[in-house]
């Protein structure tokens, strides 16, 4: 079964641990000391394992810049947590997607609490996780034309042509 590594990144207060426990354990997020977790779920239709890290409460984890975003080989999903805090919002969602079309992700707004839109940003960037690692490895394979010499004879031989 694959398993795919997620890193939740983000300031804190903003609701990285309470978005994976949502995912992971379908409840809401009550302070406690968690920062690693994994969920079986299926990737189109395909079994895999998502080991989830998170950063929440890491004081000595470096904050990423947005020239370490923007430089990463890696998908990035950008979720706006806690839309059930209708009132009390800080961010909008056109600055939300502004913000995603700089960074060049996805933008994606979500609620751990109610547990809106949480397993479809997580899915998402896992997807697009999964794809990008097999256009990786794609690119990686040898190319060229197989040459083989098939006699008939039950034997044949052959060769890579790069």
């Amino acid at each position: 079964m694959a398993v795919h590594k997620l890193l939740v990144p983000g300031v804190g207060g903003v609701g990285k641990t309470a978005l994976t426990i949502q995912l992971t354990l379908k409840r809401f997020y009550n302070p406690i000391v968690e920062d690693s977790y994994r969920k079986e779920t299926k990737i189109d239709g395909q079994a895999c394992i998502l080991s989830i890290i998170d950063t929440g409460g890491a004081e000595g984890l470096p904050s990423l810049s947005r020239d370490q975003i923007t430089n990463t080989r890696a998908p990035i999903m950008l979720v706006g947590n806690k839309t059930d805090r209708v009132t009390e919002r800080e961010v909008s969602t056109e600055e939300g997607h502004a913000l995603a079309r700089e960074l060049d992700c996805e933008f994606v707004e979500a609620s751990a609490k109610n547990g809106e839109n949480v397993e479809k940003a997580i899915l998402r960037s896992a997807r697009r996780q999964w794809e990008t690692f097999a256009l990786t490895r794609a690119k990686a394979a040898p190319k060229g034309v197989m040459v083989r010499n098939d006699t008939g004879g039950g034997a044949a031989t052959g060769c890579v042509v790069l």
